[in-house]
């Protein structure tokens, strides 16, 4: 009988049994230069996934990294593998390892067994996190379990003999391995909330002009043809409402909970002026499938449709990415118009932080204009990043949105080939290829009549 009851309550779980813990525990992502891979036949490659071993070392590094002392030892323990490495170059040829994410070389560190001992047995005094790694404590102290860091070999600038000394008797060498293993360890701290982000904002490079070509100019062209957003006043029904006259066609709906089966006809009505803000995605999935390439075409095309509808100040167009922390990058905007000379400048592929991505992109649209906003989210994925993501980020990327809906903030998502969360956005839709412009007219036609109409 147990002494103790979880907060996630896998005691009396039907189902789950202790690996609730890993799936009731909020999202932790792994750093890619942490590894692990487990033994064949040991418990924890047997009943776990991939995911969920690197879920579990997260946590393992948040829980002990919140103690300075262990965060330190741990530091110092593999600054000085990572100097010992460095100085023999056979042991160096040996530790060189491919790093599939950047398509390099690094130096594979591996993390002793008796470190990894005591950060277990430093979970174990939690009582939350004590039955998970009692269960597989045996399997991640396992001779066929590794467990390493990637580090980047040492800068040209720094010497290659060890017994250089730096500061405070540290070698070069030395210095050079705890540089790069505190910036892994600072990685793993718990951000629960949106307010810890702080989102940086660069303005993108710019080099020489980029063509828009004919199948890019035909596209927005058809996509202009099928549009329905004119401000001139006209007769019209609109559709999907709360209330209004029942329509026929959507009584079918009722029972799958859809309430908006209500219509109404406007003799006389036009579209409220508006912006439209686009953003696009640059996480490293867009390296695949040819993604990004894809995205770029779908930028050059909506910015030609945009870029004749609207005036100067009404169109921004950004992108976002970052590392350990979100970066907004701006390619177009009324004070930076210059999207065809950086549209084609290189942005580093990296992690997708959505919600504070969003929120400080409506603080800054906001700041400068209080129009009605189309705000065009070209995207393959759901938020991710190192700390943030999972449920927990979904749930607050969709509030944030709600919240900017209610300031006249209309959201539209475009996945790029793919979604991998629906009922991310307002609306969406996913699109292949620049062959279906009937897709992104129909979306966008939906979002502009039921949020930007006005009776005049």
């Amino acid at each position: 009988m147990y002494k103790y009851f979880t907060q996630t309550s896998w005691e009396s779980s039907y189902y789950g049994g202790v690996k609730r813990i890993l799936n009731e525990y909020p999202y932790i992502s792994s750093s890619y230069d942490v590894v692990i891979e487990s033994g064949p036949s040991t418990k924890l490659h047997v009943e776990l996934s991939k995911y969920q071993e690197e879920k579990l070392v997260s946590i393992m590094f948040t829980t002990c990294f919140q103690s300075s002392e262990h965060k330190e030892f741990f530091t110092g323990t593999m600054s000085s593998l990572y100097e010992k490495i460095v100085s023999d170059p056979e042991a160096l040829k040996k530790a060189m390892k491919p790093d599939m994410f950047r398509r390099s070389m690094k130096i594979r560190v591996d993390v002793p067994k008796p470190l990894l001992n005591g950060l277990v047995n430093f979970c174990k005094t939690n009582s939350e996190l004590n039955p998970i790694f009692s269960e597989y404590e045996l399997s991640l102290l396992d001779k066929s379990t590794e467990l390493y860091i990637l580090l980047n070999p040492p800068g040209e600038n720094n010497p290659d003999e060890s017994d250089d000394k730096g500061s405070k008797g540290k070698s070069a060498l030395y210095q050079e391995g705890e540089s790069q293993i505190k910036k892994i360890t600072n990685n793993y701290k718990p951000k629960n909330n949106i307010e810890d982000w702080s989102v940086r904002v660069f303005e993108v490079d710019r080099e020489e002009e980029s063509e828009i070509t004919e199948k890019q100019s035909l596209f927005a062209k058809q996509i202009f043809n099928l549009l329905d957003i004119t401000q001139d006043p006209k007769s019209d029904i609109v559709k999907n409402l709360y209330q209004g006259k029942l329509d026929d066609e959507k009584l079918s709906e009722v029972l799958a909970g859809n309430n908006k089966v209500y219509m109404r006809k406007v003799e006389n009505e036009s579209v409220k002026p508006f912006k439209v803000v686009i953003l696009a995605d640059y996480s490293g999935s867009m390296s695949y499938n040819d993604r990004l390439r894809f995205q770029k075409q779908m930028l050059k095309s909506v910015y030609y449709l945009f870029n004749d509808l609207l005036k100067i100040e009404d169109l921004e167009i950004w992108g976002h990415s970052g590392e350990e922390e979100p970066t907004l990058y701006k390619l177009h905007t009324p004070e930076y118009p210059h999207f065809l000379e950086t549209i084609e400048t290189h942005i580093p592929t990296q992690e997708n932080y959505d919600g504070p991505v969003i929120q400080e992109l409506h603080k800054l649209v906001r700041s400068k204009s209080d129009k009605a906003v189309l705000f065009i989210s070209l995207s393959d994925g759901q938020p991710a990043g190192h700390g943030y993501g999972g449920k927990d980020a979904i749930d607050k990327m969709k509030q944030i949105m709600e919240k900017a809906k209610r300031d006249n903030f209309i959201t539209v998502g475009i996945g790029i080939q793919y979604f991998s969360e629906e009922g991310l956005y307002h609306y969406s839709t996913v699109i292949n290829d620049l062959s279906n412009p009937h897709s992104v007219a129909q979306i966008i036609n939906k979002a502009v009549k039921e949020n930007l109409l006005i009776e005049v």
